[in-house]
């Protein structure tokens, strides 16, 4: 279904939207959670190694174009740890804060509920609207045509339509196809796709 985009179908814009996964999803007989995952150490070694081949090729180029000693070597080895070490922090401290917070939703198969650990809220499954995986701009950044995403949960309790914001991501490519995989195959929340700019939206069924 296509067509002109509500204001609340855009993403908030709010908060740290990673461009790496933070979450992994987990099941068994009992439950469906989507936790955080543990620190991606291969990632951030090949994410370095990447960084220290860049400023090798700046530190071969500047050598090649006969530069003085201090663009040849205190330029790129400077600004080349720097960076490595801004990175590796950045990424220990996010994974530590998240797993710190704990999983970002439970479903417990038996009783058919919904908790969100990190807001304490527990809901019905028919209480449950849908899950909303959002590619849209920013509504806080009119002035950004930049799309993110974000997993959305709606429910309505009591008459109360709610929506709760659950993971954010800097991609706009397959950003939560990894997690929405494995929660439709082990419960029955509905999840819509909604992908559009601040004049239109096409909401669809998500399709694993």
């Amino acid at each position: 279904m296509t067509g002109a985009c509500d204001p609340e179908l855009l993403v908030t814009g709010e908060g740290n939207y990673y461009s790496e996964r933070v979450a992994t999803p987990w099941a068994d007989d009992r439950e469906f959670r989507i936790i955080p995952r543990p620190l991606p150490v291969l990632g951030i070694f090949l994410m370095n190694l990447m960084f220290v081949g860049f400023f090798f090729g700046i530190h071969w180029a500047v050598k090649q174009g006969g530069g003085d000693n201090f663009g040849v070597y205190y330029v790129p080895i400077g600004v080349g740890l720097l960076t490595c070490a801004g990175y590796t922090t950045v990424m220990i401290w996010g994974c530590r804060n998240e797993n710190r917070q704990g999983p970002w939703l439970i479903y417990n198969k038996a009783m058919k509920k919904l908790r969100l650990p990190r807001n304490a809220v527990e809901f019905d499954i028919s209480e449950i609207v849908h899950l909303q995986y959002l590619t849209t701009p920013p509504r806080n950044r009119s002035w950004d045509p930049e799309t993110l995403s974000e997993l959305v949960l709606v429910t309505n309790k009591d008459g109360k339509l709610t929506r709760w914001v659950l993971i954010a991501s800097g991609l706009n490519f397959r950003a939560f196809e990894y997690l929405l995989r494995p929660l439709v195959q082990h419960t029955p929340l509905p999840v819509v796709r909604i992908v559009g700019d601040r004049k239109q939206v096409n909401i669809t069924p998500f399709v694993p």
